[in-house]
C-alpha cells in the first residue's frame, strides 16, 4: 500500500512539474485550462488497469 502511495505522489509530482514548464513557457497558451485533462485520464486509467490485473492474480 506504501509503494502505491509513492507511486501516486511522483505521478502527481512529475505530471504536475511538467504541466508548470509547459505553461511557463507559454508552449499551450490557450489550451492551458484543458492541459489538464490528459494528464487526469492518465492516472485514472492507470487506476483502473491496476485494480483490473490485481482482481485477475
Amino acid at each position: 500500500m506504501k509503494r502505491k502511495i509513492l507511486y501516486d505522489i511522483l505521478f502527481i509530482v512529475v505530471t504536475g512539474s511538467i504541466l508548470m514548464l509547459v505553461i511557463d513557457r507559454s508552449w499551450l497558451y490557450e489550451y492551458r485550462g484543458f492541459a489538464l485533462l490528459p494528464l487526469l485520464a492518465a492516472y485514472y486509467l492507470g487506476q483502473f488497469v491496476e485494480r483490473k490485473l490485481k482482481g485477475q492474480s
